[in-house]
């Protein structure tokens, strides 16, 4: 399992980084726009986004729509020796510099606490299928926070329509996603537009 999921990793990296950079930008903003449609971020009152690396999809769009409705947005730090992430409280992107990974974290701010009403975590990954699995670096950050969350938090996929295969290789820790957004459909039966 762990060869098939390294093998298919390489080829879908490869394939995002193969976009140019205003290949990437337009189909970011179509995914991103789709993704405000969802009713699980509609009704949500606090948004758990990412900041994308190279070619993943963007999340500022959704960052400053879900700020101008006067949401709670969170982004994460993660902790490479617990292999845990731990969502902060921001309210402007200035506020994200470089941290694990070369990614973009927070700080401080205040931390996401579960039950504080509806939430949605946004969610990238190199792979995804129709039914919500999803392949993501290999560090299994996002699986761990996903397992340690509980009901009225949404996970929904972030990913270009060519990163969705009809099925993908999951271990039994492998979290499953409640949809997966691409710049053509909504994929998954638990959301709905």
């Amino acid at each position: 399992m762990a060869d098939e999921k390294h093998r298919l990793r390489k080829v879908m990296r490869e394939c995002r980084d193969a976009l140019q950079p205003e290949q990437a930008r337009a189909r970011s903003c179509s995914v991103q726009s789709r993704a405000l449609g969802l009713q699980c971020y509609r009704e949500a009152a606090a948004v758990l986004l990412y900041a994308a690396v190279g070619n993943e999809v963007a999340t500022d769009l959704i960052f400053e729509h879900a700020r101008a409705a006067n949401r709670l947005v969170y982004y994460p730090i993660a902790d490479p020796a617990r292999r845990t992430l731990d969502f902060r409280a921001v309210r402007a992107l200035e506020e994200l510099r470089e941290g694990s990974f070369g990614i973009a974290q927070p700080q401080d701010g205040e931390p996401f606490r579960p039950g504080v009403g509806d939430a949605v975590v946004f969610v990238p990954g190199l792979a995804f299928s129709v039914s919500g699995q999803r392949l993501g670096r290999g560090g299994g950050f996002y699986d761990r926070f996903l397992a340690s969350t509980g009901p009225g938090i949404t996970a929904v996929g972030l990913g270009y329509a060519f990163q969705v295969l009809d099925c993908l290789p999951q271990d039994d820790w492998d979290r499953q996603l409640a949809c997966v957004v691409t710049e053509h459909a909504v994929h998954g039966p638990r959301c709905s537009r």
